[in-house]
């Protein structure tokens, strides 16, 4: 790099030292050959005349150490300048490696307490920071530029959530009353199902846990974790995935409500959903409760006793 070289092996140093030099000189012979000036003793009155006939050629001359400076100061900037940029880009060459490193340690944890496992982890990064390298590093996600955006997805989980909490509150209402006997909402189960599963494959993640249900809907097979104890399991993984990505790219989350799984339309619901995808038999607690409600729409007088 030319802000490398040594001052004195610069084409500017020598520009600078040797033009006015050079300029001076062939000025100086200029005037003394159309003066007809000629050699004489060095006296003081000579001295004087030869100081008074070439003092424009000696200021010329003079302005040798200006320009030397000035060249000097350029050149002392520009090694400045240089090995500031040279900082920056080691700076950001370790900033981004180490904002690499601190992401995947981040995915791993998660895959380690909640059982699952994220089979893209380059792509995951690449869609939350796609203007990331080792030129650039940006912690913050840009939700104009960035090819996976958490809070949409958040925002999106969020309202399925909501609503298909108000269906089966509202459905639940309805099973307590006294003449309403309900079938369940298997598809709505199914729909939020299919959501979750759709963040997760946004998230480039999938369960690993031993329990899955296997679904199909439009004719696409997908899988979800499922526990009996936990049926909406891979809705509390996809969440906590969700929040901990948005902390991470310093974004605000939208609040994801926490769904009641003891709702009775929604234990009607799955269990119905179960039915139409496996071929189970319906649980003997929903089966009862059926009987139950059925019996209760049958003979209202005795339940009101």
């Amino acid at each position: 790099m030319r802000s490398n070289k040594v001052l004195i092996k610069t084409v500017a140093f020598w520009v600078a030292f040797l033009l006015p030099l050079i300029s001076a000189s062939v000025l100086a012979l200029l005037m003394a050959y159309y003066g007809d000036v000629r050699f004489a003793k060095p006296t003081p009155d000579n001295i004087l005349f030869a100081y008074e006939f070439l003092k424009i050629p000696l200021i010329l001359a003079s302005l040798v150490f200006p320009a030397v400076a000035i060249v000097t100061s350029n050149h002392r900037s520009a090694q400045t300048l240089e090995q500031i940029v040279i900082t920056h880009r080691q700076n950001t060459f370790s900033n981004y490696y180490s904002h690499r490193k601190a992401f995947f340690e981040l995915l791993d944890s998660l895959e380690k307490d909640l059982s699952i496992k994220f089979y893209d982890k380059n792509k995951l990064y690449s869609g939350l920071f796609p203007n990331n390298s080792t030129l650039n590093v940006e912690v913050r996600l840009n939700s104009d530029e960035a090819e996976i955006d958490v809070n949409r997805l958040a925002g999106r989980l969020a309202e399925k959530v909501i609503s298909f909490s108000k269906l089966m509150n509202k459905m639940e209402t309805r099973i307590m009353s006294d003449s309403v006997i309900s079938s369940g909402d298997s598809i709505s189960v199914l729909n939020l199902y299919s959501t979750v599963n759709s963040v997760s494959n946004s998230l480039y993640f999938e369960t690993e846990s031993e329990q899955k249900l296997d679904l199909i809907q439009g004719g696409l097979n997908f899988k979800v974790a499922y526990e009996e104890s936990r049926p909406l399991i891979h809705l509390d993984s996809a969440v906590t995935v969700l929040e901990v990505l948005c902390q991470f790219c310093h974004r605000n989350m939208p609040v994801v409500p926490d769904f009641n799984t003891n709702n009775k339309a929604f234990m009607i619901s799955l269990d119905k959903l179960l039915v139409q995808q496996h071929g189970l038999k319906e649980s003997a607690d929903l089966v009862a409760e059926e009987e139950y409600q059925v019996e209760r729409a049958t003979n209202p007088r005795y339940f009101n006793e």
